[in-house]
């Protein structure tokens, strides 16, 4: 019971602290790109299925690889996140286009934020 109380008070600190590494940087990840995730993964689960085109989902995996890691290193603040989940999204033509599109549209919000905030200085 003690450990399970230490571990649930580590996770409200780590999600907290989380919250507040997003307020400072403005890095976050929008709805688009989640839903752009879950079809990325729906698609490479039906390639796996197909014996036609099983092969096609390897291709899928690399990308619903690439779109976790991309993410990942958006939840630490990193921008190359946006451009790893949007060229990876890419390549699922034409579907891809929606993760592609949510990424750059951050990706512009953040770039804008810099640029006002230099402005401001």
């Amino acid at each position: 019971m003690f450990l399970a109380s230490k571990i649930d008070t580590f996770t409200q600190k780590l999600f907290v602290n989380n919250i507040i590494i997003h307020i400072k940087t403005g890095m976050k990840i929008n709805a688009g790109m989640l839903v752009a995730l879950g079809i990325h993964i729906l698609i490479t689960i039906l390639f796996f299925l197909d014996k036609e085109y099983f092969f096609l989902g390897f291709l899928g995996l690399a990308v619903v690889s690439a779109n976790v890691i991309g993410i990942l290193l958006i939840k630490f603040n990193m921008q190359a996140g946006y451009k790893i989940f949007m060229f990876s999204s890419i390549i699922l033509m034409p579907i891809g286009l929606i993760g592609a599109i949510f990424g750059r549209k951050e990706l512009d919000k953040l770039t804008e934020n810099k640029f006002n905030e230099s402005l401001k200085n």
